[in-house]
């Protein structure tokens, strides 16, 4: 056993600064933040970062985990291991992939913008994106990171169909994306593909939500 005042070295003082929005998911079955940082007299930081940087903890890739060392470069690897994919029969996989596009996009570019036409599903196989929503007086804020596995936009579902996040790459980001109009149209004509598509809008305004909810708590709650 250690001495009382004797630690032992830690092989690395302190790790990295890597300045980004704290991913809401660091790992897979941790869905939250389990409350508001105005308990720890951190309420008026506008945004929460990273501690430790995903290159500097043990396991490198945080969000990645859900990739689990499987190439996913092409559409046919992303949809064998989708959860979407994965709850459809094979006719209904092949139709819902014929509208599949897989995009790139390099850091600091942005997916999507608020106030523009939400035209398209992103889904992310590669890369972490940061969430921005324009904030009355402090421009823009960062209310979460997403990474593969994640799905970025759900107003295209419902009119107006115009988007209401900003989502910045915050490094190279690979996605596969389906365009709104065929795909609204797909699951109206087949009520299982609409199902599970569904369950990923239903999960990703849940996310959503609660990462406005951690980030209002700590904007107007009393000191």
């Amino acid at each position: 056993m250690f001495q009382s005042g004797v630690f032992p070295f830690t092989g690395r003082q302190c790790a990295r600064q890597h300045r980004v929005a704290l991913p809401a998911v660091d790992h897979p079955q941790a869905r939250q933040l389990a409350r508001s940082v105005r308990q720890f007299r951190m309420r008026r930081v506008r945004a929460l970062h990273q501690l430790v940087s995903g290159r500097d903890r043990h396991y490198r890739t945080g969000a990645q985990i859900w990739r689990r060392e499987r190439d996913l470069s092409s559409i046919a690897d992303f949809t064998a291991h989708h959860p979407i994919w994965q709850e459809l029969s094979a006719n209904q996989q092949q139709a819902l992939t014929s509208l599949l596009v897989q995009r790139r996009y390099e850091a600091e570019q942005p997916l999507i913008w608020q106030g523009e036409k939400a035209d398209r599903l992103l889904l992310i196989g590669e890369g972490r994106v940061e969430i921005r929503i324009a904030g009355t007086g402090i421009g823009k804020v960062a209310l979460e990171t997403i990474g593969p596995g994640e799905s970025l936009g759900w107003s295209w579902y419902s009119p107006p169909y115009l988007w209401q996040f900003d989502g910045v790459a915050l490094e190279p980001v690979e996605t596969f994306e389906l365009e709104a109009e065929p795909l609204r149209e797909l699951m109206v004509q087949d009520c299982e593909i609409g199902c599970a598509v569904l369950r990923e809008i239903v999960h990703t305004l849940s996310h959503r939500l609660s990462a406005s909810r951690m980030q209002l708590l700590d904007l107007y709650a009393t000191p």
